[in-house]
């Protein structure tokens, strides 16, 4: 599933290509991946309105409307975005299309129909009420502190649980965890202040140095567990072989040497 810097990126894209244009047609080809809208609704709310901003928080990406609505895109495991031209044939698996003045379209593809799009009058309280933690590449260290104080179990869970920190999802968790020298099992009540910060850390530079690569896992740094996050694979620092165990449903890999469980 897209995580923070998947969407960081593809909001980068939205605001290059769409920022300024008026929406002229809305086009939903697939209702079922609407979310607490239809698409009669839908089009009166963006119909005629321009979008004027961007804004992401955790993984979902917001287009922005000079009344102050958004609209909002959640990309699901497949979704993404892209701008043609008004002669250039979509891609395949549109679901939805923005058609602007300009004669331009925005389209969302999403082959396995994961993906969702809302819409929202005000995207901060959106934020708000949905309950999400704050934004994994915004957060500071005092309100990550926060965040993990009281809470019970392994850390690896929290920081994918997007009620606690938002944007972060399994692939990440893993590699935050492994720049850190963190057990993915380590509980997170035995962490101390000094580990806290070394997560931290290695969040905001993974994730940055994610979003610099535009998402490109062949173009992160060899240092990177994301390379050998298969079976067999090996730790990029010493050499040694991965080991890997289930966490709430998901696979976690780490260095057995490099990342010491502690209870």
């Amino acid at each position: 599933m897209p995580e923070l810097p998947e969407v960081e990126t593809e909001r980068q894209y939205l605001h290059r290509t769409s920022v300024g244009k008026s929406v002229m047609q809305v086009i939903v080809s697939e209702p079922r991946i609407l979310k607490d809208t239809t698409p009669p609704a839908l089009t009166v709310a963006l119909l005629g309105h321009t979008i004027v901003d961007t804004g992401r928080h955790g993984k979902y990406l917001f287009a922005i409307l000079e009344n102050g609505a958004s609209l909002i895109f959640h990309f699901g495991m497949t979704g993404g975005l892209a701008m043609f031209d008004d002669d250039y044939p979509w891609p395949p698996y549109t679901r939805f299309a923005l058609l602007f003045s300009d004669t331009s379209h925005l389209t969302y593809h999403d082959p396995r129909k994961l993906g969702r799009v809302s819409f929202t009058t005000n995207w901060r309280e959106w934020i708000r009420v949905k309950g999400l933690g704050p934004d994994a590449l915004s957060v500071q260290f005092k309100a990550f502190r926060e965040q993990l104080a009281n809470r019970k179990g392994a850390i690896k869970p929290l920081l994918m649980n997007q009620e606690v920190i938002a944007g972060i999802g399994n692939l990440y968790a893993d590699e935050i965890l492994f720049q850190a020298g963190i057990h993915p099992r380590r509980a997170v009540g035995s962490l101390t202040i000094r580990d806290l910060q070394r997560i931290y850390t290695s969040m905001r530079t993974i994730l940055r140095t994610a979003i610099r690569r535009r998402a490109d896992e062949a173009a992160y740094p060899r240092t990177y567990l994301i390379h050998q996050r298969f079976p067999d694979g090996c730790c990029p620092k010493c050499g040694k072989l991965l080991e890997h165990l289930s966490m709430n449903g998901r696979t976690a890999y780490f260095c057995p040497d490099d990342q010491p469980y502690e209870a």
